[in-house]
């Protein structure tokens, strides 16, 4: 599970610094300030040194190098050469079905943003989702959202409407599941002693 939803946040992540240099360098695209340009080169920067850590901090002494290297070891397979176009491929599809469902969302609240805010601003959004300090992150993307929605010319209002839409159809999605554990934990009525 750490490895696919690594996987999907190294896609979101992926999208995000050449959508900024590209709606940068476009005129008249968003005109992103400093401060996020920053820290759009940190996720970045941060994103290659995960990598560097996976490919050479396993070689180091001691508890820390054996944790590493059990990380290391089903992550390499997982990211082998024969499945890595189609894991490249589904993590990268899996990002843009997120996007487009945050910018979804964010239609049927009544706003639309730019085309080129979706790829830079939505990334954002969903990456404040993987910290470790909220449930599914409720509270941190709606600030998020209310924080970098005005850079695209809507409210924070507006924001807050698409992230708590957004949330609300991610939950909705994974109704099924709990539907299928429910199902799972009911004891089946058939497969009672019989009696003779």
């Amino acid at each position: 599970m750490i490895i696919e939803r690594l996987a999907g946040q190294t896609a979101i992540i992926a999208i995000l610094p050449g959508a900024a240099i590209a709606v940068t360098l476009t005129p008249e695209g968003l005109a992103l300030p400093p401060p996020l340009l920053a820290l759009v080169t940190v996720i970045g920067l941060a994103a290659v040194a995960t990598a560097a850590a996976i490919r050479w901090l396993p070689h180091l002494p001691g508890a820390a190098g054996r944790r590493l290297m059990a990380l290391r070891a089903p992550l390499i397979r997982a990211m082998a050469a024969p499945v890595l176009p189609a894991q490249i491929a589904l993590s990268l599809g899996t990002a843009t079905a997120n996007l487009l469902a945050f910018d979804f969302c964010t239609r049927a609240t009544g706003t639309h943003l730019p085309v080129g805010a979706i790829p830079v601003l939505v990334p954002l959004i969903l990456v404040t989702m993987v910290l470790p300090i909220s449930v599914s992150g409720w509270g941190l993307r709606e600030g998020a959202a209310a924080a970098f929605f005005p850079l695209a010319g809507a409210s924070a209002t507006a924001g807050l409407a698409a992230s708590i839409a957004f949330g609300l159809v991610f939950l909705i999605s994974t109704l099924p599941g709990l539907a299928l554990l429910l199902a799972a934990g009911r004891p089946n009525a058939d497969a009672g002693p019989r009696r003779g």
